[in-house]
């Protein structure tokens, strides 16, 4: 009982409250870096060694502070919806810039899911017994993203996705200016002259180059569209 009146106190709708103007200031400042945090933890996690594991109703988000209750009911004809609306014609880097700016909808994490679901079916194989090797970046904002590659019998597939939203500077489109990542730049020891990622999420193509004498992404090339990516190579 204290415990709950406490709780209820302290989110009380009242002039005497102080704390809650508090958490509603932080809320705006929290809120989408959060957001777009979640959104590379679904990338990472969807594309990590093991089966990636989705409680029912957690394809869009959840606000829940413990794991979620199963026996919850889930409103299917939302994601129905949703998942229509993804399957529509539209220029895949278009759709990611769309998804970015209505990003509260969930719709930005369904698309995620439903794409990266997609690649691991069609390379059943890569993703259950491909090699794990971790990323690593170099320059200024090395530190604001994670990334890794999988990769099997000549394919492969990187996925990598930004971190730290709070200390990179985010448009009103909720997208990271290009100009915020500096040179940062993911660093591939096993590429070579030629190689081509395709982005599943934006379509986009990219190539790699050299920096200082090392076969790199640019981070600003990278996350152009969206906030993380899966790159498959393909060639």
């Amino acid at each position: 009982k204290a415990v709950t009146d406490f709780v209820r106190a302290t989110l009380a709708l009242s002039p005497d409250n102080r704390f809650l103007p508090d958490l509603r200031d932080f809320l705006k400042e929290a809120l989408v870096p959060g957001l777009l945090n979640a959104l590379s933890q679904t990338v990472l996690k969807v594309a990590s060694p093991g089966v990636p594991d989705f409680y029912q109703g957690t394809e869009l988000w959840d606000f829940n502070m413990v794991d979620p209750d199963n026996r919850r009911p889930v409103d299917y004809g939302v994601r129905r919806r949703l998942l229509a609306e993804l399957d529509k014609p539209q220029d895949d880097a278009s759709r990611c810039a769309d998804l970015t700016v209505r990003l509260r909808d969930g719709g930005a994490k369904l698309y995620i899911i439903k794409r990266a679901l997609d690649l691991r079916r069609r390379e059943e194989k890569l993703f259950l017994e491909g090699d794990y090797v971790g990323l690593t970046a170099e320059g200024p904002r090395k530190n604001n993203v994670v990334a890794f590659s999988r990769s099997l019998a000549g394919k492969s597939v990187i996925a990598a996705g930004a971190r730290f939203f709070l200390d990179l500077s985010l448009n009103d489109q909720n997208r990271v200016s290009e100009d915020a990542w500096g040179d940062t730049a993911l660093v591939l020891k096993d590429a070579k002259p030629g190689d081509r990622y395709r982005d599943v999420f934006s379509g986009l193509v990219h190539a790699p180059v050299i920096q200082d004498s090392k076969t790199v992404l640019p981070l600003s090339h990278l996350f152009r569209a969206f906030p993380a990516v899966l790159l498959e190579k393909v060639s």
